[in-house]
């Protein structure tokens, strides 16, 4: 079955893509078959840079552009994992969609990110700039697709304990619980 990872996001320089161009080509030095597959979603001022390095370094027939997509459930249900190697981020939005429909993650140790992704368990966390393990975890997760579909069940778990919107709006009720008796104390001295 072929190996089939999606990015999501802007495409700027601060998403890391030039890492993924990297780690993608030793992805596809591993790779025993052809159907291996990096899935780009997303627009914005690097696109037609990005096309041209595709082009130039080869790569055109194991990554697909596909621009910006208003729904991202097809993509997800033919992807084996998403990957987010960001220099800089709070809690991307696809990570939890990602975790949702029980797809593995691996994405840099950035900001919100560690929140939510748990290394080792619900996908794989690497230091920005990381090229070499950024392509370890594509490849590991290709390899054992057991492992991999273990950490996206754990993924889904964990996303719906502790990311959903009852859980959000209680985590705000008992941050405003908190804040309101303190602003009372502040207004009335």
């Amino acid at each position: 079955m072929p190996h089939k990872v999606l990015i999501n996001g802007r495409l700027v320089p601060s998403k890391g893509l030039q890492d993924i161009l990297k780690a993608w080509e030793q992805v596809l030095l591993s790779s025993s078959h052809g159907g291996t597959r990096l899935l780009v979603c997303g627009d914005g001022p690097m696109e037609n840079e990005l096309h041209a390095q595709v082009e130039q370094m080869g790569l055109s027939k194991s990554i697909i552009i596909y621009g910006w997509q208003s729904n991202l459930q097809n993509f997800f249900g033919e992807c084996d994992a998403l990957i987010l190697p960001s220099y800089c981020e709070g809690l991307p939005l696809v990570i939890l969609d990602a975790m949702a429909q029980a797809k593995p993650v691996i994405a840099t140790r950035v900001n919100g990110i560690p929140e939510a992704v748990i290394d080792r368990e619900t996908g794989f966390l690497v230091n920005p700039g990381d090229i070499k393990g950024l392509a370890m975890a594509m490849i590991n997760l290709a390899k054992d697709r057991t492992r991999a579909i273990q950490m996206g069940l754990r993924g889904r778990e964990r996303c719906l304990e502790k990311f959903t919107l009852e859980t959000s709006v209680n985590k705000v009720l008992k941050l405003y619980a908190a804040i309101i008796p303190a602003w009372d104390s502040i207004i009335n001295n």
